[in-house]
């Protein structure tokens, strides 16, 4: 592997011990979330003309395997991760390939299309040596045998989280629970209907039993009406789009609450909807159920902050592919409903359940420490 093309031979990085901090313009950022403790290596950035990162390295990084000096663009010895630049100039830190992954089409420092890819060439990642977001959380996730819940559930277990996969349809639930599994991650499955106070319990139950607390609650399971004037929707309806929806949400409180004050704290993630921000004619019921879930978790917020207690709440916009998009749509979602649909939408294109469990991610993690009380609206510009 050829010298680092960012560093003339008579530069070589000063030795500090015991960096404990890496800095990005700034700001710090813990040591764990870089993977490095101890010795390491500052790298001051002087030699390229793009914006460029000061960062450390660990006793990891304290020389390249090839015999070269460390790259100060963020070669890591053995974890070997270019995470030094800012490519496209927007004074955003572009590291971890988890977050900008191959074939993102942003340059790489040393030349090649895909971020980090040249500094891999000898030196691949090593996923157990890399810090992962949520690493060892408990997280139950409900409403995750299929859809939006489906890809939140793999998107936690795949940052390292302990999930409890939470379902009323055992054979979804055990399928995503095969599938993180396979795939590495830790996850199981608990039955559980989130209207029944007894079963909730049941399942905080099982999350203390198996990991000895709790540390995020992602309340996902969610119902809607068929799409039909408001008039014509039963009582019957009526109860369960608020039993699901909202009354699902005290229950975990009820019984989530006593078990994150004795731990110190907890996250609660409620994912509402667009419509509770921007109600259209249709679905007043459904509305009417998310706006009390984004009442709900402001109020929330309000109350448990001393208790360390955070909530927030996620807004997505219309999915086409999840299993209620035909009772959304009032109808199968042809084309002419789906344009229909595009056309509200900035950024034309629907929401998947990627975008969604990338915003859980974030509201789970140490970045969103200090986030409470926070409506995130995943929509493509849809409730501007």
């Amino acid at each position: 592997m050829p010298p680092c093309p960012h560093v003339p031979e008579p530069h070589r990085p000063r030795r500090l011990p015991h960096i404990r901090r890496a800095h990005h313009r700034g700001h710090e950022r813990s040591d764990r979330l870089w993977g490095i403790e101890g010795e390491g290596e500052l790298h001051d950035s002087k030699t390229c003309d793009a914006p460029v990162l000061r960062h450390a390295t660990g006793s990891a990084g304290s020389a390249r395997d090839d015999g070269q000096p460390p790259c100060h663009m963020g070669h890591l010895g053995h974890l070997g991760q270019c995470i030094g630049r800012d490519f496209d100039g927007s004074g955003v830190n572009d590291f971890f390939p988890q977050f900008y992954g191959r074939g993102s089409g942003r340059g790489c420092a040393c030349g090649s299309t895909t971020p980090g890819s040249a500094c891999r060439q000898q030196n691949r990642i090593n996923p157990k040596e890399t810090s992962m977001r949520v690493q060892n959380q408990s997280i139950i996730v409900t409403g995750a045998g299929s859809g939006i819940g489906e890809g939140i559930a793999k998107r936690l277990a795949a940052e390292g989280g302990k999930v409890i996969v939470n379902d009323i349809d055992a054979a979804s639930g055990q399928r995503v629970v095969a599938d993180i599994t396979a795939a590495g991650g830790t996850a199981s499955f608990f039955q559980a209907d989130m209207t029944r106070s007894a079963q909730v319990k049941a399942l905080i139950d099982e999350a203390l039993r198996r990991n000895g607390r709790l540390d995020v609650m992602v309340n996902n399971a969610g119902w809607t009406h068929r799409n039909r004037p408001l008039l014509e929707v039963s009582e019957d309806e009526f109860d369960k789009v608020y039993a699901i929806n909202v009354k699902s949400i005290y229950l975990s409180a009820i019984h989530a609450v006593p078990a994150m004050r004795k731990a110190g704290g907890g996250s609660f993630i409620n994912i509402a909807s667009t419509a509770g921000l921007r109600p259209r004619p249709g679905l007043t019921w459904y509305n009417g159920s998310k706006g009390a879930v984004i009442t709900t978790s402001k109020s929330m917020a309000a109350e448990l902050g001393p208790d360390n207690i955070r909530v927030n709440c996620i807004n997505p916009v219309f999915n086409p592919d999840t299993g209620l998009s035909a009772d959304f749509a009032g109808g199968p979602v042809d084309e002419t409903r789906r344009a229909k649909f595009l056309a509200t939408i900035p950024l034309g294109r629907f929401s998947t359940a990627l975008d969604v469990a990338n915003a859980v991610l974030y509201l789970a993690s140490a970045e969103a420490a200090f986030i409470s009380g926070v409506c995130l609206e995943v929509d493509g510009a849809r409730c501007v």
